[in-house]
């Protein structure tokens, strides 16, 4: 099988390397620029193609007259001979149409296959359309004399991203971004006083080509280690004509392979460029504060208080970059991996972050997307200072985050908060992602402002440890469906900390003390798997809010097995004045489990004094007393050890 190598500058790519063909005559030489070896880049960012189905399109002629589809003059018999791919499609791509340019010496026609249907006859430049999200593979064999085929047919990968969420653009860069206008490079071997323009006259450093840099450039960043380095940007690109910077092992567009990266890898700068930090105490590897239309690939960054921040940016693109072993371990709280505050259209993808001592990727705008990422950690050599605390988390409106994994290694000492939501994050879908050995938060919703959020088809694996779900300071109207939270201390998790007590927060600053204490309500969990839990399947839990109160939430198609008990109580499961619903458990299986319900009676929370001494009306009231209130519906009990409940 003959690879051509899948690249988001496919277009560029071609020309600016594919202008020498071979023929079975020889050889030919197609100029740079020509319509011939040039591969044409989708230009839909509307998304408006039907996906109901793939259409295909060609033309003989345009085939024949631009020596893609035969040699020309007189007829040549020919049983051989490798069929080449000259471009496709970025990948990934947020459109769902692609267009490819092929040819093949000697060859009379070509079959194309998509996706390993069967081959049919297609010519060359070939039209896609109505392609659904996801991998896909196109392969193009030659047909020559006889009608004998290329053996070793030329393959194509990329992938369409799913649409964006409703109201948002595709995230990163437009997806009708033109080819640059400008191309410069810089390697160890360099020297900012050169031009850049050839590998031979390349710049030194990462901050002369952020000073240099303009709307259309292409940056080259050779491989290799650039300490005491960093690249602060002060120029913005445009749809068109982004500003990329793309890092690369030996040769332009080459990839370094992101599969199994995790805690254990090493940084490598033969394999991309390093960004290595004077003092982890100090500066961000890569400033993208208030920029638009960035692109930033294949780099590697360490020892700085933060590896990328992108305060205020827009549709800038992080793709294949590594933060590791960034904050200072030793101060109560450093270290960020990826921030992006107040940004609109920010997507970090197919990204590592290892060891930020404090939170490892943040973003905290609008139609932001996190995709592909592992965040982990596993240094525990300050305790608290060094181990992370926040891993994923968003804020904002309609932002994205999926296909990710997190991973707390060891028992750290901080327990550490996995994928979720604060402040006012809403319209936010968590989906497709895999949480391990967290053993504070998994999943979470938190704060009164995170409402109508989806969580769908999220796994967590607590190893022993670790809560499964968490609604917390009054979130609500959010749904968790479909997903899976096993091996951990609690399954479904309700509680109040006091952090958010005002019911504007999100429009105000000022935080006002209210009467009503709230966990979680109005909210919404389908089709969970609760398993192998040791304490509840579903837990209010008390914290030091015991007169919070969790109401209103729809438990439906649950299954729960071998777990502590189906219900703790810690806190106020109800509205006691009855003028909101009970929570309801419906339709769900409940086997294996030990008790039905725990109540924490009096006294299960030491008292709290104000400054005179005096008792403190706060909700640690001692003198509360929890009572249960479930609605129960269609439940079915298997082997448990306990009466199932009328």
């Amino acid at each position: 099988m003959k690879y051509f190598k899948k690249t988001s500058l496919g277009a560029v790519l071609s020309v600016f390397a594919f202008t020498v063909f071979g023929g079975c005559d020889g050889g030919f030489t197609v100029p740079s620029g020509t319509s011939g070896p040039v591969p044409l880049t989708p230009s839909d960012s509307t998304g408006s193609v039907p996906t109901d189905s793939v259409t295909t399109s060609g033309s003989e002629s345009d085939a024949t007259s631009s020596g893609v589809g035969g040699s020309g003059g007189a007829p040549v018999t020919c049983f051989g001979g490798d069929t080449e791919l000259l471009g496709g499609p970025i990948s990934p791509t947020a459109a769902s149409v692609a267009m490819f340019a092929f040819q093949g010496p000697c060859a009379e026609t070509f079959e194309c296959s998509l996706d390993a249907s069967p081959y049919a006859a297609c010519t060359s430049p070939l039209a896609l359309t109505g392609l659904p999200s996801g991998a896909h593979q196109l392969a193009v064999r030659a047909v020559f004399s006889l009608g004998k085929v290329d053996a070793t047919p030329a393959l194509y990968d990329w992938s369409v991203l799913p649409q964006p969420l409703p109201g948002c653009e595709p995230a990163g860069l437009s997806p009708d971004v033109e080819l640059p206008t400008r191309i410069r490079f810089v390697t160890t071997a360099g020297a900012d006083a050169n031009t850049g323009q050839t590998e031979a006259l390349a710049w030194r450093t990462f901050a002369h080509a952020a000073a240099e840099a303009k709307a259309g450039d292409l940056i080259f960043v050779r491989a290799g280690l650039y300490e005491n380095d960093k690249f602060v940007l002060t120029t913005d690109g445009t749809p068109k004509a982004p500003i990329r910077v793309r890092g690369y092992q030996k040769v332009p567009f080459d990839e370094p392979s992101f599969v199994g990266l995790d805690h254990a890898s090493a940084l490598d700068p033969q394999a991309m460029p390093l960004l290595k930090g004077p003092n982890r105490a100090i500066d961000t590897g890569i400033q993208l504060d208030y920029r638009k239309h960035v692109e930033i690939r294949n780099v590697q960054i360490t020892g700085y208080s933060r590896g990328i921040n992108a305060h205020g940016a827009a549709n800038v693109a992080l793709d294949h970059i590594v933060v590791r072993d960034v904050g200072d371990v030793n101060a109560s709280y450093s270290g960020k991996g990826i921030t992006a505050y107040a940004s609109t259209q920010v997507r970090v993808q197919d990204s590592l972050v290892v060891n930020a001592a404090a939170e490892g990727i943040i973003v905290e705008g609008t139609c932001d997307v996190i995709r592909g990422v592992v965040v982990e950690a596993d240094d525990n050599s300050t305790g608290l200072n060094s181990a992370m605390d926040y891993y994923i988390m968003t804020n904002g409106d309609r932002n994205l985050v999926e296909d990710s994994s997190v991973r707390r290694v060891g028992n750290l000492d901080h327990v550490g908060h996995g994928i979720g939501l604060k402040g006012c994050a809403s319209d936010t879908v968590i989906r497709h992602n895999k949480v391990r050995h967290i053993a504070g938060e998994a999943y979470y919703a938190r704060h009164r402002g995170v409402k109508n959020n989806r969580f769908e088809w999220n796994e967590f694996d607590g190893e022993g440890v670790g809560l499964g779900f968490v609604a917390r300071d009054g979130a609500s109207e959010n749904v968790v469906e479909d997903s899976t939270f096993v091996n951990a201390n609690a399954g479904l998790v309700f509680m109040d900390t006091t952090e958010d007590e005002d019911e504007n927060l999100c429009v105000s600053d000022a935080k006002v003390d209210t009467v009503v204490k709230l966990g979680g309500h109005h909210n919404q969990f389908h089709r969970l798997t609760l398993k192998g839990l040791s304490g509840a399947a579903v837990a209010y839990h008390g914290y030091n809010q015991r007169g919070a109160r969790s109401y209103a939430n729809l438990y439906d198609d649950l299954t729960i097995s071998n777990c502590g008990s189906v219900f703790s109580v810690a806190h106020i499961d109800h509205d006691p004045l009855g003028l909101q619903p009970a929570n309801i458990l419906q339709n769900s299986s409940i086997e294996g489990v030990s008790i039905y319900r725990t109540l924490a009676g009096p006294g299960g929370y030491p008292p709290v004094f104000d400054g005179n001494g005096a008792l403190s009306s706060g909700d640690r009231d001692n003198a509360i007393v929890l009572t249960h209130v479930i609605t129960l519906s269609k439940n079915t009990y298997k082997n448990n050890g306990f009466v199932a409940p009328l």
